[in-house]
């Protein structure tokens, strides 16, 4: 009875031991599953932070394409800025050296003014006194009338000395006006590049401040990525959708300013090579060179018969012992 008792009281113990083993059991598989977890935990952390550092890089990887993009973008503004201020300051200097003609033949223009009637009315009546005069002392039969029309004809060899005919007059007139007319449209030319320089300015400022905002970027992005925030690579989003607004921005506005601006320089060009100033000048020219040649080519062709004929008598009269060597000389 005893035994009994002890085998029924040991039961429980038995049973308590193995549900204890079991329990224990189930605790090494709770010990399990708990590392089981811990590891799933773990990898499950891990595969969540795996794809924010993916796209991380991903978007460092856009801010540098940006990056790279803007500062090509910068560097083309830059260089088609210096080229249109080249191309503006050689137009410009074409005006000056337009300006510079213009202003000298007007100082000319001027001298020759000086040179002709102050009041052609006054002149006129001068000249019809002076008529007048030589009459009455032709019809009196004064002995002065032969020094009177000596002092007339002396008085007209100076007057048509120095006084400028009025061809030459009415040609630096043609030349002032061409040249003022050539000076303008060289100066509407010139300040045509205004807007293109200015459309190159704005553009390369915008540009730059797309590169500073992919700058910026790329350090917010590599915070982000080292502490794991999602706050901070939002800002570096921000700042890479900031860049490409403005990029995108400063690129389609530029080109439109550009687009006129362009088209007014061709048009001050083409309006100044329209001017034809070297043909009209060319044909004033010849017709110059014509006239000067028709006035002394016989004066200098008569001078050309004279030298040899008084050149072995000055010979003759002052060298005689050079005389033969002349005379073969001229023979030859």
């Amino acid at each position: 009875m005893g035994e009994t008792e002890h085998k029924k009281q040991g039961a429980p113990e038995g049973h308590a031991g193995g549900h204890g083993d079991a329990h224990g059991h189930g605790a090494g598989h709770g010990d399990a599953h708990g590392h089981g977890d811990a590891k799933k935990d773990e990898h499950g952390g891990g595969h969540g932070k795996n794809p924010m550092g993916k796209y991380i890089g991903m978007t460092m990887a856009l801010l540098g394409v940006l990056l790279a993009l803007c500062s090509a973008m910068v560097g083309g503004s830059r260089t088609e800025l210096v080229a249109t201020m080249v191309e503006q300051t050689a137009t410009g200097q074409q005006y000056q050296a337009v300006s510079m003609k213009h202003r000298t033949l007007m100082a000319q223009l001027q001298q020759l003014h000086a040179l002709l009637p102050s009041d052609p009315a006054d002149f006129e009546k001068s000249e019809k006194q002076l008529t007048d005069i030589e009459n009455a002392a032709a019809a009196s039969k004064n002995p002065a009338v032969p020094a009177l029309h000596t002092l007339r004809l002396e008085t007209s060899n100076v007057l048509n000395t120095v006084t400028p005919t009025g061809s030459d007059v009415l040609r630096f007139v043609s030349l002032v006006r061409d040249y003022e007319k050539q000076k303008d449209v060289a100066g509407e030319w010139a300040e045509s590049y205004e807007d293109a320089i200015e459309a190159h300015k704005g553009a390369t400022e915008h540009f730059e401040w797309a590169q500073l905002c992919a700058e910026f970027g790329i350090v917010f992005a590599s915070i982000a990525l080292m502490l794991q925030n999602r706050a901070v690579w939002g800002v570096s989003l921000l700042l890479a959708v900031s860049s490409m607004g403005i990029a995108g921005w400063a690129f389609t506005t530029s080109r439109a300013k550009l687009s006129v601006a362009e088209h007014k320089i061709e048009e001050g060009k083409s309006k100044y090579l329209g001017l034809h100033m070297d043909e009209g000048q060319a044909k004033g020219d010849e017709d110059l060179l014509k006239d000067i040649e028709r006035i002394e080519a016989p004066a200098a062709a008569a001078a050309n018969v004279a030298a040899p004929a008084h050149t072995p008598e000055h010979g003759a009269g002052e060298h005689g012992h050079d005389a033969p060597a002349a005379s073969a000389a001229a023979h030859h």
